[in-house]
């Protein structure tokens, strides 16, 4: 989504330039069509102006527009020429933060992602109705030593690998405060 930008000036100078209160009206919602179309050339087709134009005197107010050379006429479409700098800028600068804010959600994804495939492979979790994940555990084959390890994974996103007796019993502990933990185990 974007939004209009305006300069600070845009009422001033188009009153000093005495543009009617439909002239006026017409470049304003004309501005603001261009934003909510993101269209940085200023071109708007003609058949498109009755759809934003609202003020009743809208073909006398692009008569006006055309006169004092903020609109000009090419065949099948009015372009902008007054404040088109401001909105080209402006479009430009929005899809800039836009890519920024994408690229920025990207690499926090990507930075919450295992490592690799490996990391939660036979790990799940259950989805409970407050939206987060509970607890889940996976027991898999014995490692090079022989010794079986369990997997687990809790609400608090705490990821214990266990690999000794003792490993267990700190488990143990960590599933007494949550009891789905104590039946997976």
């Amino acid at each position: 989504m974007t939004w209009t930008k305006l300069p600070t000036s845009y009422s001033d100078d188009l009153a000093s330039a005495g543009l009617t209160d439909a002239a006026y009206r017409t470049h304003t919602e004309a501005i603001q069509w261009l934003y909510h179309c993101e269209i940085r050339t200023g071109r708007i087709p003609k058949h498109i102006v009755r759809r934003f134009a609202s003020s009743p005197d809208y073909e006398q107010a692009i008569k006006d527009l055309l006169a004092l050379g903020y609109w000009a006429d090419d065949v099948d479409t009015y372009t902008l020429i007054q404040h088109a700098a401001v909105i080209a800028e402006s479009l430009e600068a929005q899809e800039s933060r836009k890519a920024s804010n994408k690229r920025a959600q990207q690499a926090y994804r990507d930075k919450r992602k295992p490592v690799s495939a490996d990391d939660d492979a036979g790990v799940s979790a259950d989805v409970g109705t407050r939206g987060h994940a509970d607890v889940s555990a996976d027991v898999s084959a014995p490692d090079s030593n022989n010794h079986p390890s369990i997997q687990v994974v809790s609400s608090t996103g705490t990821n214990l690998k266990i690999r000794t007796e003792e490993d267990l019993q700190t488990a143990r502990a960590h599933a007494r405060a949550n009891p789905r933990l104590a039946e997976s185990l």
